[in-house]
């Protein structure tokens, strides 16, 4: 998935793109094409090799001093805090910038960012951004994918790009295990899409 188009994986390993313009609606049914029950089939082990294996078929993350990538866990309170530096980091111009310990120079639609973590309290998440965007930067478009779940907005100023503000982007329903969260610019940047630190899942109480 790019901000211009979706390929779509087929049998026998061909691939289709469409064009972006050309949806009309876009929804995941949340199924991968992975054979239904196959975790029923396989040892625990056997299942760590596989998602080792799979995570490794693409290209290596972006590598950079105190950038560690790991799976994450939630804190005592259930909220899942997903900080830059754990993150893999993809693309052309993304960094970690170690000294404010953020993903900065995110100006180009192949960057994006990926966490891998533990859901131990099923339910719903709110979905919050610690960013930075200076005003004149302001206006682009992010999406964030987890679980078979898309969402995302348009990128506030917060004044400039020291100035941190938590920005909601809506909530998500998780089950118990291990998610995948990622997020990318949905479309072209005019200059930067945004500085940020964390984005935290905070279970909602009902």
């Amino acid at each position: 998935e790019t901000g211009n188009s979706i390929t779509l994986a087929q049998p026998e390993g061909k691939q289709v793109q469409i064009l972006r313009n050309e949806l009309e609606q876009l929804k995941s049914t949340g199924k991968s094409l992975m054979p239904e029950g196959v975790e029923k089939d396989i040892t625990v082990a056997e299942m760590t090799d596989l998602l080792t294996y799979l995570r490794g078929s693409g290209p290596p993350p972006k590598q950079f001093p105190g950038n560690k990538p790991e799976v994450v866990r939630p804190f005592v309170d259930g909220s899942i805090r997903l900080l830059a530096l754990h993150a893999r980091i993809y693309g052309p111009t993304i960094v970690f910038e170690e000294q404010y310990r953020n993903l900065g120079w995110w100006s180009s639609q192949e960057d994006h960012a990926a966490w891998n973590l533990d859901v131990e309290q099923p339910g719903e998440y709110r979905v919050q951004l610690d960013c930075a965007c200076a005003d004149g930067a302001a206006g682009d478009s992010y999406v964030i994918s987890i679980a078979g779940q898309t969402l995302g907005g348009k990128v506030p100023g917060t004044g400039t790009w020291d100035t941190y503000k938590s920005l909601t982007a809506g909530t998500v329903k998780l089950a118990k295990g291990s998610a995948e969260l990622r997020i990318r610019s949905d479309g072209p940047i005019k200059s930067a899409l945004m500085d940020l630190r964390d984005i935290r899942l905070v279970p909602i109480q009902k």
